[in-house]
């Protein structure tokens, strides 16, 4: 592994906490992308699509974590998840960072549900800022990415089709610590701890 200096880094994780999204959700995702393929090959898109296994909402990115930090963190992480009661969200939508016109990643939104998931976003940033971590700068966009583009795009003819498009419930009832293992194909994300909610 190399951290973001391009080092060798022997004793640290890249780590982020997160939830995942219901198998009902990634059925719908995969379909509407199985749309979206066509369309984004006719306009010349050349989008990276996500194994659907891979689909989550980060809630906090912590990146290179090293390995002795790890049982703090858990600690801190279910201290700060402990008052959140587990809740449904629904994934509606669809838009692109940094904007649909010079997009670089495209993902599903959240629509109820969003407000939920910026509150545990804010207590997990605080307790991850006591230990050292950066504090996030703006307010979490709660979203499932699933294709990335290699440069900037103009993604708006592919996404406007599929606008309204509405993906079945997600019951969030815990956090999970994952690991982003890099690969040659793309990123694998591991659970490394869980916590229920409530």
């Amino acid at each position: 592994m190399t951290d973001d200096k391009g080092s060798e880094v022997t004793d640290a994780r890249r780590l982020f906490l997160g939830v995942r999204i219901s198998l009902g959700a990634i059925e719908d995702m995969v379909r509407t992308v199985e749309s979206m393929q066509p369309v984004a090959r006719s306009a010349d898109l050349a989008v990276r699509w996500l194994a659907p296994e891979s689909y989550h909402i980060t809630l906090k990115f912590l990146g290179w974590t090293k390995k002795e930090v790890e049982p703090v963190l858990r600690e801190a992480v279910g201290q700060a998840v402990a008052g959140s009661k587990p809740f449904d969200l629904t994934l509606k939508g669809l838009g692109a960072f940094p904007s649909p016109k010079k997009a670089r990643v495209v993902w599903a939104g959240v629509d109820r549900g969003k407000d939920e998931l910026v509150q545990l976003a804010r207590s997990l940033d605080g307790a991850a800022a006591e230990l050292g971590f950066e504090p996030e700068k703006r307010e979490l966009v709660p979203h499932v990415t699933f294709g990335r583009l290699k440069n900037s795009s103009d993604t708006t003819g592919l996404l406007l089709p599929f606008s309204e498009d509405r993906f079945r419930k997600t019951r969030v009832n815990r956090v999970v610590l994952f690991e982003s293992v890099t690969h040659s194909k793309g990123a694998e994300y591991n659970s490394r701890a869980e916590w229920a909610l409530g």
